[in-house]
């Protein structure tokens, strides 16, 4: 097509429609737009190809070690959380030794313990970031290694202190464009403290976000990453210094919000900060 606007350009310069300088500068013009299709086509390549490897990543999680389809919904309404002796090893180190925990649901506990002690392992467990080496987690007796990658991500969010913030606009990384209640939305963003941000904001929840979330704070992003997590509602909310960034009076404020509006939720606290103690039913030291 480009080709035969060049063509096309030719012709009309040889029957003098348009001067040699016109040419030069549709023709540069043409050539432009055929290496921004050029690009365009391997970056869709990429991508295709990346979300083919997603797919065949989803079907792989999926299954267990003997091939057998994970198949268990979630227990929505689940009581009680067992973690039955787990052991979890990087290489020659064994960071939980037949460790065991009960945790009730609506319950707040904050983890702490010396750097390595495996806090940040325990909740990746809990999240089936990772599977232990021995052991079991229980939901209401039925083992989370059995339960679909789906199930999952949909019922547990894990919420890190250093997150994915993408490239798109501000309603894209809270929604991650899954249908969301406008109501649904701007409750989240009172509970985190975002809505006189967005309010401030040239084109409010269609702001775009730059790459790294550069042209927001730490502070910021971690609330954004927190509001993305309580949109899904989960039954278990895991905040791995995912508040670090946050000031003290501000985490105090979110915090109360997230107890007072899902008083349900089971929420497991990983900081160093002294002051998150008093959100806690219970502390446990590892």
């Amino acid at each position: 097509m480009i080709g035969g606007g060049v063509g096309a350009l030719g012709y009309q310069l040889y029957w003098g429609e348009i001067t040699a300088g016109t040419m030069a500068a549709a023709a540069a013009l043409l050539d432009s737009v055929r290496t921004q299709l050029s690009t365009f086509t391997e970056t869709l390549s990429i991508m295709l190809d990346k979300w083919r490897g997603s797919i065949r990543l989803v079907r792989l999680v999926e299954r267990e070690e003997d091939g057998v389809l994970r198949s268990q919904t979630f227990p929505v309404n689940w009581s009680k959380i067992e973690c039955q002796r787990l052991d979890y090893s990087f290489g020659e180190k064994k960071v939980l030794k037949s460790f065991s925990l009960s945790l009730q649901r609506g319950e707040w506990v904050i983890l702490q313990g010396a750097s390595g002690a495996g806090k940040s392992t325990l909740v990746e467990l809990l999240c089936r970031v990772r599977n232990p080496t021995a052991g079991m987690i229980l939901f209401d007796q039925i083992p989370l290694s059995t339960i679909t990658e789906s199930e999952v991500r949909k019922n547990i969010a894990l919420v890190l202190q250093q997150g994915m913030i993408f490239t798109a606009t501000f309603r894209e990384n809270l929604t991650l464009q899954s249908v969301t209640a406008a109501e649904d939305l701007l409750q989240v963003l009172k509970i985190v403290e975002l809505d006189i941000l967005v309010e401030s904001l040239p084109m409010k929840l269609d702001t775009e976000i730059f790459e790294g979330g550069e042209n927001f704070s730490g502070g910021e992003k971690q609330r954004i990453m927190i509001g993305r997590a309580l949109l899904k509602n989960p039954s278990l909310l895991v905040l791995d210094e995912s508040t670090a960034m946050i000031g003290a009076q501000q985490e105090e404020s979110i915090l109360t919000n997230i107890r007072a509006n899902f008083p349900g939720m089971t929420v497991i606290l990983v900081s160093h900060k002294s002051d998150a103690k008093k959100f806690a039913d219970r502390v446990i030291t590892l």
